[in-house]
């Protein structure tokens, strides 16, 4: 089942249900997924978030401010774990901690 579009550049990359459970069937406990998601609108963001919490990860978005004109240029990251634990090591350890951290908003009906 498709859980997903996004178009990026003329390009259509599909996210299916199939590939969250290839992805889930890779990462032990601790693993992190994360998804480099600049070019997707937030629609999608929200689309692959929810999909992601159907198959019980811990989701926040990432979003690294950069530094232009010099780079690095500004980026989003949607961040998944089994284990809350996971994401909450990361998100206050080391570089990852500079970056902006937060939950997605459901989408709105």
């Amino acid at each position: 089942m498709l859980v997903s579009r996004v178009a990026e550049r003329g390009r259509q990359e599909l996210i299916t249900e199939e590939a969250f459970e290839a992805y889930l069937n890779a990462l032990d406990a601790n693993g992190l997924l994360v998804m480099h998601i600049s070019a997707a609108d937030k629609n999608c963001r929200v689309k692959i978030a929810e999909a992601a919490k159907e198959f019980g990860l811990q989701v926040r978005l990432a979003e690294d401010p950069g530094n232009p004109p010099r780079g690095p240029y500004p980026s989003d990251w949607l961040v998944m774990s089994p284990r809350r634990e996971g994401l909450e090591h990361l998100r206050t350890r080391g570089p990852a901690s500079r970056l902006r951290w937060s939950p997605l908003e459901p989408a709105k009906q």
